[in-house]
């Protein structure tokens, strides 16, 4: 990376050095390439401050390409608010993170926001003082071991599988902190250390022992035996209403038992005077960007968390007239800042730095069009290693010159120009149209794994036994078996009677699963009413065998045709995909390839949670479908549905010759007669379209692929046209929700069925707090979104009141734009809503249940649930995972 940066100047560098010059007018990518070059240049202690953590994230995300493990992220939530019961676990993780490195006096940038500054913090001594040394064969009690883990921030699980945890279990302590690649595994003989290991967090099995660990903090609220005296004289000194003094001191007990959570800041702010991170940092290089932005900022943190604290005041949860947050301008006076600025009349910053624009056009014509602005300067193709070969093919068959060319698999966000260098860095945005997938997070955070343990059963919950039937699970009994101690899982049966089972035979059930509200009705053990269930089951089983039976006999004697093996075009395909597959997503495509390269047609399930990647796979098929020759349908339940598709697949299909079309209402007559006239004549590779693809004037040259989305959305009549089509192709259907039959089908082996039960890597998790309604909070979560250009769901299931609901959000928030959705209004009202919704033109949906699954807005990261409670459970596991 320093190579890099050795071959571009940047004329100002020894201003930015000097803290001389007053920068501004910089945009992100400007002020990114400054920062890092100067930091790799000149190595050194640097403390970046944005006007909020949005901004800060930005700015992180294009300066840690280049930086790597040389620069973190110190977030905070802006909002006391917002943190008091919707703390992000991944900030967390981050600011420890960076905490741990600033105290190993470790050369970095760090990228911390107003919010974040502003906050109090123990001095270093402080943090440095509660990491605890452990090693092979010391003396310590478990109990002691424990109550520091709580004491620096750990939360207690069950099992450890992710940072900032420890679990318990006999003689066993597992804890994983940000200073180990892997979690800590620590073996006890009585109060001594009998073995320190390193583990795998999906296995458990063991990676390797070690002889010593560090047991880092977990949380930057820390307070010795000073601070506690040092809050409780403030408590008993304070005046405060009865109740206040009983609420203070019962919050006191929770913390010192539990340990401190992010919604107790307050508490920790108020035991003694604090630190700043800029006090971190005094006497180094404190860059403020821009500066009238973190002014502004600074204010409105102000305003609302003062309001804050005073509604807390008013709840008798506060006391009055006390400072939790840090003085900016005190800070300011602490040490010297080197402010950018958003304007300024007088700065004669020349950077010499700009973004590269070459217009559009096919890559040949993108690369002349760049060798006759820039074919004197030196270029470097900062793309995947996967276009290498691609670039210099044109290069060299179109005789396309430059200076001089190289190339760095550096997932750089847009190009840029340095004049003064004659150096051009080119990113897959003006090439391809395409922007690399930034990582602001670490990689410690594991994909989602689906657990195989009793640890998914809880008391009460109903069972299946595979011999027995249904009942309640209560729990691990442990018995004595021949002088042996054996564990057993207890399930309770109808008439008080009671079946143990042996842990190891735990697989013999399966947990219950019905709609909302239903509870089964128990079985007698030694009755044959399970008996007869079963075969109750098999006969629905059978008849729903003899109705299909018809058409997959059909489809058996009917040879489908056999796709040629990968070609090389398929693998270039593939390996454009901007995500690397999850191990879910590779199988599937296996298994996808298998059925479409046998001469028997295809029919094949692939079930999985929105934004698991099904399209992609979809897509993967459709191309292996195109590249015989053959044409794909793809059919949508909704015109949103079919839109969103569309943009999808021409946004993957981009690079390659291939012809995406859509039929829905929003299509003119005009233009649907000019695609069924190309359909027809094999000019259109992909048709997507809603039901009017099934109308009788659709045909197909070639079809081989039909992809159908949400199958179990679409009527009767419909589905026997579905059947017509389906006689003689390969069928691919996808679900995140299919319906029993359609499961069952694919149980018995009638359907194939893939399985996507793993989110790709690094994917955020659905956070979901339940909390008193506020209008307060309301706000400022609207605010929040608005802020980082997002947008919001608000779910209001009473149609009767959700204009009246819609009509008080827009007064409390005026700078946004609102829209209704409800099952109520015209099927076509509502898709032109969720249309507007999804190209931006909304900010906040107030809307029923109605709101369609699996729609993908990417932009909506926030969903508000007016009156939760009257929504069933299964709601909530539907609308969490969109």
């Amino acid at each position: 990376m320093k190579e890099l940066f050795k071959s571009i100047q940047i004329p100002c560098e020894q201003d930015l050095l000097q803290q001389k010059e007053v920068f501004s007018h910089l945009n992100l990518s400007q002020e990114a390439i400054l920062l890092a070059d100067s930091f790799i240049k000149h190595p050194r202690p640097m403390l970046i401050i944005k006007p909020n953590l949005y901004q800060a994230q930005l700015l992180f995300e294009r300066v840690v390409v280049f930086l790597n493990e040389e620069v973190v992220l110190y977030t905070q939530e802006d909002s006391l608010r917002v943190e008091e019961i919707a703390q992000s676990f991944q900030n967390q993780s981050e600011k420890i993170r960076a905490l741990i490195k600033v105290i190993q006096n470790e050369t970095l940038m760090v990228i911390s926001h107003v919010g974040a500054i502003t906050r109090k913090i123990p001095d270093k001594t402080t943090l440095l003082s509660n990491i605890l040394h452990l090693s092979l064969n010391q003396v310590i009690s478990m109990e002691a071991l424990e109550h520091h883990l709580i004491k620096v921030g750990y939360t207690k699980t069950i099992r450890v599988d992710q940072p900032l945890t420890y679990a318990r279990r006999g003689y066993i302590i597992d804890f994983y902190d940000l200073n180990q690649d892997h979690p800590v595994r620590l073996e006890f003989f009585g109060d001594e250390i009998d073995s320190i290991r390193l583990f795998d967090l999906h296995t458990q099995k063991t990676i390797q022992s070690i002889k010593e660990v560090d047991v880092y903090f977990a949380s930057e609220t820390l307070m010795g035996e000073h601070d506690w005296k040092a809050l409780n004289r403030k408590i008993q000194t304070t005046s405060m209403s009865s109740k206040c003094f009983a609420y203070m001191n019962h919050w006191i007990d929770e913390v010192k038992t539990y340990g401190f959570r992010p919604k107790d800041y307050p508490l920790f702010a108020l035991s003694t005077s604090k630190i700043s991170m800029i006090d971190m940092f005094k006497g180094q290089h404190v860059i403020v960007s821009p500066y009238e932005q973190v002014i502004e900022n600074i204010q409105k943190n102000i305003h609302e968390n003062i309001e804050f604290l005073e509604e807390k005041y008013e709840a008798n949860e506060w006391i009055s007239d006390q400072d939790i947050l840090l003085d900016y301008i005190d800070l300011e006076r602490k040490t010297k800042l080197h402010c950018f600025k958003e304007f300024e009349e007088q700065s004669s910053t020349y950077l010499g730095l700009h973004t590269l624009d070459i217009g559009q056009g096919l890559l040949e014509h993108r690369l002349s069009t760049l060798s006759k602005m820039y074919g004197q300067h030196a270029i470097v193709f900062m793309v995947e290693e996967h276009h290498f070969k691609d670039i210099e093919s044109i290069l060299h068959e179109h005789q396309i010159q430059f200076k001089e060319v190289s190339f760095q698999s550096i997932p750089l966000k847009e190009g840029l120009v340095f004049e003064s260098s004659k150096v051009i860095w080119v990113s897959s945005k003006e090439l391809f149209n395409t922007q690399p997938t930034l990582g602001r997070y670490i990689n410690r955070f594991k994909e989602a794994e689906t657990l195989q343990t009793i640890d998914e059963l809880h008391d009460g919950d109903y069972v299946v036994h595979q011999h027995h039937g249904i009942g309640i699970y209560r729990g691990i009994v442990t018995k004595d078996v021949f002088g042996y101690h054996k564990d057993f899982i207890y399930i309770e049966y109808r008439d008080e009677s009671v079946l143990n089972i042996p842990i190891e035979q735990f697989r013999l059930i399966r947990k219950f699963i019905a709609m909302d509200g239903i509870k089964p009705k128990i079985n007698k053990l030694g009755s044959s009413e399970w008996k007869k269930t079963k075969e109750k089951v098999k006969q629905n089983v059978s008849n729903i065998a003899q109705h299909l039976i018809g058409l997959y006999q059909l489809r058996e004697q009917n040879i489908g045709h056999a796709y040629s093996k990968d070609n090389e075009e398929q693998i270039l395909f593939e390996a454009d995909f901007d995500f690397e597959l999850t191990d879910d997503q590779k199988q599937a495509v296996i298994d996808i390839k298998q059925d479409m390269e046998s001469a028997k047609p295809m029919d094949r399930l692939l079930c999985g949670d929105v934004g698991f990647g099904k399209t992609e796979v979809a897509a993967i098929a459709a191309f292996k479908a195109i590249q015989d020759h053959k044409q794909v349908a793809f059919l949508c339940p909704t015109t949103v549905l079919s839109f969103q598709h569309m943009k999808t697949f021409i946004h993957r299909f981009k690079n390659f010759a291939i012809n995406v079309k859509v039929v829905n209402r929003f299509v003119s007559n005009n233009e649907i007669e000019r695609i069924l006239d190309d359909l027809k004549h094999h000019r259109i590779d992909i048709l997507i379209g809603t039901h009017r693809l099934l109308s009788k004037d659709v045909v197909f040259k070639d079809l081989g692929l039909l992809i159908i989305d949400e199958e179990q959305r679409f009527g009767v009549e419909h589905k026997e046209r579905i059947k017509q089509l389906k006689t003689g192709v390969d069928v691919l259907s996808l679900s995140a929700t299919p319906i029993p039959r359609t499961l069952q089908m694919s149980l018995i082996g009638v359907r194939q069925l893939s399985q996507l039960n793993t989110p790709p890597k690094n994917r955020m998790p659905i956070q979901t707090y339940v909390i008193k309604k506020n209008i307060g909070l309301i706000k400022e979560i609207i605010d929040k979104e608005l802020s980082r250009h997002g947008q919001v769901f608000y779910l209001h299931n009473q149609v009767e009141t959700i204009y009246s609901v819609a009509s008080s959000l827009q007064k409390l928030c005026p700078q946004a734009s609102f829209a209704v959705a409800h099952g109520q209004m015209d099927k076509d009202q509502i898709e032109d809503v969720m249309i507007r919704f999804n190209r931006n033109e909304i900010n906040v949906l107030v809307c029923t249940t109605i709101i369609e699954t699996g729609i993908d807005i990417p932009n909506a990261n926030t969903m508000i649930v007016d009156q939760a409670d009257r929504l069933g459970y299964l709601n909530f596991i539907k609308y969490e995972v969109v």
